[in-house]
């Protein structure tokens, strides 16, 4: 798979401007050769650096052992001359193993200093335990509060990095150091944890701050962990971009799919038998209770109580409590409570 390289322009331009190179690996077509320092430092705030599963020249170093191409100098004199913020996010399967093992001071430099990473290991499957272990193939990542920057309401964020095959997906453990912060972990098997992307903010020689992401894994292979809307990838993206201190477009949602308020709705049907449904809004992502009352205020059962994405979702109520048993006809009342919203609504069981 060919090395894919992302940048994005500043947004004082008024334009958003999006430039994809798919370079052919090993001969010298890398970015490090083609972009001069003046344009990048002049032109882009950002790049998005993505290898998908390529264990080599992911990020060329100019040395024999890698390619001519030097992308780890040309980052690297990027972040030391730019007047402006900087943010880089690099993503694959094996870029800090393939750094690592080449040891020469650019990519060293441009792992360690400006990005915080340290590599532990070149496959999570085979540090839980490999074909004959239990090795895990698609691990639950979760956002590390070390970071915090997919922890939104004191609960981490939680997505699947799917390995279809052991071979071709070797997931990069990582570790940070210098200023890096744990900013996502995989699951832990053992006593040691071990981290699957690092964080970092440096202070370049002209004092603005140089914000990097580095995943141990694709971006392509992040999957949703529940069924809800918006994607996973969606909320990573925008956190990252979010952190980095660049605006953030909510060009992947409809108006139809994001609540302009957050809302609960009257049940239907109402009176009912058997079951009912509540419907709520989030016009933004956070904890969320929705819970059934009694007109004594005793809590009767709770139908919701997480983290939820922006959108619209609805919960039913069939008429019984926490333990399972059915309750009386009567009235009732049902609350939505928020960090920022609460609601509450009446509704009529008739057995």
């Amino acid at each position: 798979m060919p090395v894919f390289e992302a940048v994005i322009n500043p947004p004082d331009n008024n334009v958003d401007k999006y430039d994809v190179n798919g370079p052919t690996s090993g001969v010298s077509n890398g970015p490090g050769s083609r972009a001069k320092t003046k344009q990048l430092v002049d032109q882009y705030r950002a790049i998005v650096w993505d290898c998908g599963d390529l264990e080599s020249i992911t990020i060329s170093d100019g040395t024999v052992n890698s390619d001519k191409s030097n992308d780890c100098t040309m980052l690297i004199n990027w972040f030391e001359q730019s007047e402006h913020v900087c943010g880089l996010w690099v993503c694959g399967d094996d870029i800090a193993y393939d750094l690592d093992g080449l040891a020469s001071t650019p990519a060293l430099t441009l792992m360690s200093t400006w990005c915080g990473v340290d590599f532990v290991a070149t496959s999570y499957f085979d540090e839980t335990g490999g074909r004959t272990g239990g090795g895990t193939v698609t691990p639950l990542v979760t956002g590390d509060a070390d970071a915090g920057i997919f922890v939104h309401a004191g609960v981490p964020d939680k997505w699947f990095a799917y390995g279809g095959c052991f071979v071709i997906n070797q997931f990069d453990v990582l570790d940070k150091t210098a200023n890096g912060k744990y900013a996502a972990s995989y699951p832990v098997k053992s006593a040691t944890n071990r981290y699957a992307a690092i964080s970092s903010t440096t202070l370049n020689p002209s004092g603005f701050n140089v914000n990097t992401m580095w995943f141990g894994f694709s971006f392509q292979y992040v999957r949703d962990d529940a069924v809800a809307a918006p994607a996973d990838r969606y909320e990573l993206a925008k956190d990252v971009f979010a952190w980095m201190q660049f605006p953030v477009h909510m060009c992947c949602y409809t108006d139809a799919e994001v609540p302009s308020a957050f809302k609960l709705s009257q049940n239907f049907p109402n009176p009912f038998n058997p079951s009912t449904t509540i419907k709520f809004d989030m016009k933004a992502k956070g904890l969320v209770a929705l819970k059934i009352y009694d007109v004594a205020g005793r809590l009767v059962r709770t139908l919701v109580d997480e983290v939820k994405d922006a959108g619209v979702y609805s919960a039913v109520w069939d008429g019984r409590n926490n333990i399972g048993a059915d309750v009386a006809s009567g009235i009732y009342f049902y609350k939505m409570e928020t960090e920022e919203f609460q609601a509450t609504k009446k509704l009529v069981l008739l057995r």
